[in-house]
């Protein structure tokens, strides 16, 4: 572990070969020569520890020692030096003036003489660039007279601002047997063995990371080492790093230290010039330091290396010098014309005055600074510029600002802003009030947002195109999400915009500032949807639209397409708990749709987790209607009712929301055994979809929930009309299409069934639906066992257990297995034929079925929907992978007991 001051000997990792030159100087001394060593290098590179170590070595071998070290705040005490050198020739009061005698430095010549007369004699002075004149001179008449004195002397000091007076250093270097030594930070190899050595830790990474960090400046290395290893071995600055940071600064001096602090506050916009300009230095000053601290290992390119060393240096700077830092350097930087982002970093944490120009920047900084995620920066600069802003409708602007940016942090805290947004609506554009009124919705706060959109329609004939264009996406969201709202905006407004845009074409713009109406043409409004998601930057996009693109993507049927983009952009959140919980729950209803259980209920779980329940409002129906249905149907009622008695809004039913929540309670009541209770729940629900126009299978599938309810009541009559009216309706793709084909053949009798379920299982293994796979699969074989073909119902029961247990289904398959009862009859494949099967792809696994089963290519052409050619292709390769020959062995090595052949037969 660590020892000394930060670990002495850990500073001496690549000083070896110094030593070995000291030691030599040291041995030519005992030859009777005398010499001078001067050791020099930037601050804290290791001089200290290596007099130390070398002066160790001298006592220890008994030579004589004279040791001195000068300091900046003795340089003006006379002989302050010389006195620690040779106390017994140097006495009286400490600051007298110096008489003549003093200037006689005889007789400090022959006390060394006499000394080195018995044994070998060394002097040293650490910081010799600290000394005092008096001092200095006394040495310089030491070094004149070495050449028949056997002395050595020895000199630290360091580079920069501080080094030793010119007139000393010329002739001190004059001297034939004046030697330099320079140190430099260590190598990155050097790092390596000192991490190693220290705290066991081999990793390249952890090495990098110190290299990074502290340049090798062995001080630096040191003290993190010593940091990690208190701290767990994890590479974190802390109280050491932060003082040796503080040491190096201090040592070059007062203008270093200024320097140091005002590169620290420009941080990645440093450079001379404005430096220079931060502390009233001249720019020849500002580079010299800059050299000295690059020497050091804390500077690179002009700039301080690493953010551990700005948080270092200005943890030690009282806030009111900071913000007076901070106000410079934001005038500075403006001046300069750097970007609002640069500037507006300044602005927040000073003490700067308003002026013209802050409020612009402080704008512009907030509006980047939510494009790229950084929400918490764009708060700081919004409530900044709230400080400063003097006109009404620019604080309105404002206001709303902060509304959004409070609102992607936490919309519990959010709330609290809204009334006084409503107050300032008279101020607002489309846009913001657009934002106002998802808001007040969002919390049940439905007079007022009628109100705003009261006074968003008065005000349409002085709004240009782009602003009808909020507008519409205004009206499109309240279809979607609170149509009941919608109808209080009115005729009239919707007459005045569509007479406001009559023969007033819109203006072109990028595709993403159209509107986009997931409840429009689908395949539209699925090339919009993808058009939105890929080609702008995320945090440009609000989180409405990014929202409608995934629900687009669902209602049209990609699920699997809906699910990419969702993943990818729940990675790029970053900060934004609102986007993040949102976006989470998209994600969960796109795992509920596919039918992956377990990803629905730990999706949803996440997506509560992001923001409290108060933050939540009329939202949380999504998450927990998701985790009520899966919860259900995995068969783990108890859960399922946990969440559904979780407390909701009043105001959730007036949302779609409330939709949802409305069929999540009846699927659970169907799970628990009351098919009439779930029916109300889903009647209700199928009155407000076609009430609110929102009457889609994407949406929620109230008519497929109808007629399971009317089945488990016995009443298999409604179930025909129910599932053909939720054919014709739109949307919902071939996920929607097997579900109501299961039911179909559930209503069903004779061989009808059984090609209706063959139907459905096809559909859903193609969109890769696991659960309606599942119920699918155990239906068939249910009705296989009602007429005795039992080795057909073992497979296909034995093909739903096992992508139920794939899948996390478990619970499902084995509820829906009670009722099928397949006797003996073996419950997995003949092993040959799963290991024939793995060797095919799930293409030549169809054909081979087909060809098996005795269909000709043409037939199995048009079962398969693929050319003749492809056929043909399949089976040159299945033969292949299976060792056979001809068809009539493809029977024998696949048997006919698997699951797929059986599937097959049942036309």
């Amino acid at each position: 572990m660590c020892s000394g001051s930060w670990g002495e000997p850990m500073m001496l990792v690549e000083r070896e070969e110094n030593l070995a030159r000291l030691r030599e100087c040291l041995a030519g001394r005992m030859a009777g020569r005398g010499q001078v060593v001067v050791v020099t290098g930037p601050p804290a590179t290791g001089k200290t520890i290596l007099m130390r170590t070398i002066s160790k070595e001298i006592i220890e071998s008994g030579m004589i020692l004279h040791a001195a070290t000068a300091s900046a705040a003795e340089q003006d005490r006379p002989f302050g030096v010389l006195r620690q050198l040779f106390p017994g020739l140097f006495t009286g009061d400490w600051a007298a003036p110096p008489g003549q005698q003093r200037h006689d430095w005889q007789p400090v010549f022959d006390l060394l003489s006499d000394e080195a007369a018995g044994r070998p004699v060394v002097v040293t002075v650490d910081d010799a660039q600290h000394a005092d004149l008096p001092s200095l001179e006394g040495l310089l008449y030491l070094v004149r007279r070495l050449g028949s004195l056997p002395v050595l002397l020895m000199l630290n000091e360091s580079v920069g601002a501080f080094a030793l007076p010119t007139r000393f250093r010329v002739e001190l270097l004059r001297q034939p047997w004046v030697a330099r030594m320079r140190l430099a930070p260590i190598s990155s190899d050097g790092v390596a063995s000192l991490l190693n050595a220290e705290i066991g830790s081999s990793a390249a990474a952890d090495a990098a990371m110190l290299k990074a960090m502290t340049g090798g400046n062995p001080l630096l290395v040191s003290a993190l080492i010593e940091d990690s290893a208190a701290g767990g071995q994890v590479i974190r600055p802390g109280e050491a790093f932060e003082h040796a940071v503080l040491t190096c600064v201090s040592a070059g001096g007062h203008e270093t230290a200024e320097v140091a602090r005002a590169l620290a506050v420009l941080g990645t916009a440093a450079s001379p010039v404005t430096v220079a300009g931060l502390v009233d230095l001249p720019i020849e000053t500002v580079a010299r330091v800059v050299r000295l601290l690059t020497e050091a290992g804390l500077v690179v390119d002009g700039r301080l290396r690493h953010p551990a060393l700005c948080c270092a240096i200005l943890q030690n700077v009282d806030l009111a010098h900071r913000a007076s830092l901070h106000a410079r350097a934001a005038q500075t930087l403006h001046d300069e014309g750097h970007d609002a982002r640069s500037v507006a970093s300044h602005v927040v944490p000073s003490n700067l005055e308003r002026t013209p120009w802050m409020v612009s920047v402080l704008v512009r900084a907030a509006a980047g600074a939510r494009v790229v995620g950084d929400y918490e920066f764009a708060l700081r600069c919004v409530q900044c510029a709230l400080n400063a802003v003097e006109g009404d409708r620019e604080r309105a602007v404002l206001l709303a600002d902060q509304l959004k940016v409070q609102w992607d942090i936490n919309p519990k805290s959010a709330r609290r802003l809204l009334s006084g947004v409503v107050a300032v609506a008279g101020h607002l554009g489309p846009a913001d009030l657009g934002f106002l009124v998802r808001s007040l919705v969002w919390y049940g706060r439905m007079d007022e947002a009628t109100e705003v959109l009261g006074r968003l329609g008065a005000a349409l004939d002085w709004f240009d195109d782009q602003e009808l264009a909020e507008v519409r996406s205004i009206r499109l969201w309240l279809r979607m999400w609170c149509p009941a709202l919608l109808d209080r905006f009115g005729a009239e407004q919707l007459r005045r915009q569509r007479t406001a845009t009559t023969g007033r074409p819109l203006t072109a713009r990028p595709p993403t500032a159209e509107p986009l109406d997931p409840l429009g043409d689908l395949g539209t409004a699925l090339r919009r949807a993808e058009d939105v998601l890929g080609s702008t930057t995320f945090g440009a996009v609000s989180l409405p639209a990014l929202q409608n693109a995934l629900l687009t993507m669902v209602y049209a049927g990609r699920a699997d397409l809906a699910a990419d983009w969702a993943e990818r952009l729940i990675a790029k959140v970053g900060s934004a708990a609102t986007r993040a919980a949102v976006l989470l729950n998209v994600r969960a209803e796109i795992a509920l749709r596919v039918g992956d259980l377990p990803d629905a209920i730990g999706y949803a779980r996440d997506a509560l987790r992001r923001i409290s329940p108060e933050g939540w409002g009329a939202g949380i129906g999504a998450p927990l209607a998701v985790l009520v249905c899966a919860h259900s149907l995995l068969g783990e009622v108890d859960a399922a009712a946990e969440w559904l008695a979780h407390e909701v809004p009043d105001y959730l039913y007036e949302t779609t929301f409330g939709l949802m929540y409305l069929r999540a309670r009846g699927v659970l009541q169907l799970a628990v055994g009351r098919p009439r209770a779930a029916l109300r729940s889903f009647l209700q629900c199928g009155e407000l979809a076609i009430s609110w126009k929102l009457d889609l299978p994407g949406i929620v599938p109230w008519r497929t929930d109808a007629a399971q309810a009317y089945l488990e009541l016995g009443e298999a009559g409604r179930v025909s009309q129910l599932v053909r009216e939720h054919f014709e309706a739109r949307g919902g793709g071939g996920r929607m299409r097997a579900t109501g084909l299961r039911l179909m053949a559930a209503a069903t009798e004779g061989r009808q069934s059984l090609t209706l379920l063959r139907e459905s299982i096809e559909l859903a293994e193609a969109v890769r639906d696991w659960v309606e796979l599942v119920s699918g699969l155990i239906a068939l074989g249910e009705r296989l066992c009602e007429v005795g073909e039992l080795d057909k119902a073992s497979a296909l029961v034995s093909r739903a257990k096992s992508v139920a247990e794939e899948h996390g289904l478990r619970p499902l398959s084995e509820r829906l297995l009670d009722r099928v009862d397949v006797g003996q009859a073996p419950d997995e494949h003949i092993p040959e034929a799963a290991e024939a099967l793995l060797r095919l792809s799930d293409a030549e696994r169809r054909v081979a079925n087909l060809a098996a089963l005795g269909s000709t290519n043409r037939e199995i052409s048009r079962k398969l929907h693929i050319t003749v050619s492809t056929v043909e292709q399949h089976l040159t390769r299945i033969f292949r992978k299976l060792n056979v020959r001809r068809r009539s062995e493809l029977r024998r090595v696949l048997k006919t007991d698997t699951a797929d052949i059986a599937l097959a037969s049942c036309h």
